[in-house]
């Protein structure tokens, strides 16, 4: 049977300043989850689980060294400084 292996990864602390700075500008408290890097052991395949950041219910995934921001799943995406624009219109 396949062994999963998961090591937290953490979020970059310049990414984190930036998202909490939008969020105090649009009056909303995020909450941070670190991602993970899952390996299955004896393979070659490995995933990297994209840190979360939930915003009013909203989660929304941020992978390391990215302009963008995901909205809920990987389909839908804003650049991070369309983020404040975002989170007044709801």
């Amino acid at each position: 049977m396949a062994k999963i292996i998961k090591k937290k990864i953490t979020i970059d602390e310049d990414i984190k300043k930036k998202i909490k700075l939008i969020c105090d500008f649009a009056k909303v408290k995020p909450k941070f989850i670190n991602g993970n890097i899952v390996r299955i052991d004896k393979t070659n395949l490995m995933y990297f689980e994209p840190h979360k950041v939930v915003i009013n219910g909203i989660i929304f995934l941020i992978f390391e060294n990215s302009k963008e921001i995901f909205i809920e799943s990987l389909n839908k995406s804003l650049k991070l400084n369309e983020l404040e624009e975002y989170l007044k219109s709801l």
